[in-house]
């Protein structure tokens, strides 16, 4: 997927790019709006709209 098509108020590389990969395998794909929400220093949280506007979390974690 091509997240310049949704909605990125808040994405920054490379996790953009990680997003690329992850979304498309997601259920209720595709996404009309991502939107980085929370997370710590170790993982993101973003906010996932799906095309029937249903709502997602998807939490990304990093190792340290």
């Amino acid at each position: 997927m091509n997240t310049s098509s949704v909605n990125q108020s808040k994405l920054i590389s490379p996790i953009s790019s990680s997003l690329d990969l992850i979304l498309p395998q997601l259920p209720n794909y595709p996404f009309t709006e991502v939107e980085r929400i929370n997370g710590g220093t170790n993982s993101q949280v973003y906010r996932l709209t799906s095309h029937t506007r249903a709502q997602f979390a998807l939490q990304i974690s990093f190792s340290t």
